[in-house]
């Protein structure tokens, strides 16, 4: 591992007193004392790896202290959390894990335990491991944000804004008290709904939506349901939560932008169209239902992929739609094609040209690598980069970077477009 994933880590943790990594003992003495030695000069250097095994050896000696264990619960956090910047969830978790078995004290460790259980998409493990009712762990506030969103996912709504206030009460924090509100402005927008349960889906309606309108939402649920778990190979392991309500409420209270026909946030949420035809929203329910299950099977996608799967999804209603090259070619002519970077962040930021031009991209880039390398080789990729992360997948299934895919793919519609 490189040496700055090691140093970075000593600027995270919760007390910086605490990194100080005790080197116990001089040459001469018990086993443990020049295990942990070299342990301690193994970090240091970067090699965490190593750290973690001579760490390990040393703890294994019944007369090694605490602070040998303390050291071993350090580097496998260290290591863990390399892991996750990696996108390699599943090789993190158990390191973590042996980090917090070996000091329990470690909030560092639990954090990031979290944030790695989170991304696997297990919010009902980490919450049976993890308490935020617990004294060790309610005194963690940056712990707590985490339990709390475990719970906001689990639909636990009210849970997730009590613990969210403990965690604001224990440190003021911007981003604590944006989601608070959010949270609030949540139970406010649902305040007078009902709730059904039904097959895959857990359905929170407002009584003002049309009864014959919120069953056609339901048929397509399924039907969406059925053909992306088919498409990706993969079915959520909880059911997944969807949100009806009025458009006017939609918009008042999430702030939706006026292009939005839907959104994904951890639930689909769906406006409902004073005397809209309930046709008219199978696409949406489509488009969102491959986000719940992309962000089911890999929380971290990519946006671009995320945008792009859903609109595939889309288009196997029977909604009309265009098709996305002459569009890009015409806007790589134009010089108006958008860069790898902002392919990685949230659309919503974007205005409504450049919007349309990033799912545009979004879209075309991924019926290109699907015709490419096939649909059975494109879910491959995408169920191994949800454990290893997505460039050591690429790497394999497509023997080049999802970044050089791109660049290859807008220089052939720029060649197209010039041509044209």
């Amino acid at each position: 591992m490189r040496r700055a994933a090691a140093r970075s880590l000593a600027a995270c943790l919760l007390v910086a007193a605490a990194m100080s990594l005790r080197a116990a003992g001089e040459d001469g003495g018990p086993p443990w004392e020049r295990l942990n030695r070299e342990g301690v000069e193994a970090y240091l250097r970067g090699d965490l790896p190593g750290a973690v095994e001579r760490f390990r050896r040393a703890a294994a000696d019944r007369g090694a202290p605490q602070a040998v264990r303390t050291n071993l619960a350090r580097a496998c956090t260290a290591l863990g959390r390399a892991h996750s910047e990696e996108g390699r969830t599943e090789a993190a978790l158990p390191l973590l894990e042996e980090a917090m078995a070996a000091d329990p004290d470690c909030a560092v460790a639990r954090c990031d335990w979290a944030d790695a259980m989170l991304s696997a998409g297990r919010p009902a493990d980490l919450l049976a491991r993890l308490d935020p009712r617990e004294e060790r762990n309610a005194s963690v506030p940056q712990l707590l944000a985490r339990l709390g969103e475990a719970q906001r996912l689990g639909g636990d709504r009210e849970g997730a804004i009590a613990t969210w206030e403990r965690a604001l009460s224990l440190e003021e924090d911007a981003a604590f008290r944006a989601r608070l509100e959010a949270l609030r402005a949540d139970a406010e927008l649902e305040r007078d709904h009902r709730h059904l349960r039904a097959h895959h889906f857990l359905l929170s309606y407002d009584t003002a939506v049309p009864h014959r309108w919120r069953m056609a939402v339901l048929h397509y649920l399924d039907r969406a349901y059925d053909r992306v778990a088919l498409d990706l190979g993969h079915r959520p392991r909880l059911p997944v939560q969807v949100v009806v309500t009025p458009e006017r409420r939609f918009r008042e209270v999430l702030g939706g932008h006026a292009w939005a026909g839907g959104t994904f946030d951890g639930r689909i949420r769906i406006p409902h169209r004073q005397g809209e035809d309930p046709s008219a929203v199978e696409s949406v329910v489509f488009h969102e239902v491959a986000h719940a299950v992309l962000a089911d099977l890999w929380p971290d996608a990519p946006v671009w992929l995320q945008e792009g799967i859903a609109q595939r999804s889309e288009r196997t209603t029977d909604a009309p739609r265009s098709d996305p090259e002459p569009f890009l070619r015409a806007a790589a002519a134009s010089g108006r094609l958008l860069p790898w970077e902002t392919m990685q962040e949230e659309f919503l930021g974007l205005d409504a040209e450049a919007a349309q031009v990033a799912y545009a991209q979004a879209y075309g880039l991924l019926l290109h690598l699907e015709g490419r390398y096939g649909l059975a080789r494109l879910r491959r990729w995408i169920r191994a980069a949800a454990g290893e992360g997505e460039e050591a997948a690429a790497a394999r299934e497509f023997r080049a970077s999802p970044r050089d895919l791109f660049r290859q793919w807008q220089d052939g519609l720029r060649e197209e477009g010039v041509g044209g």
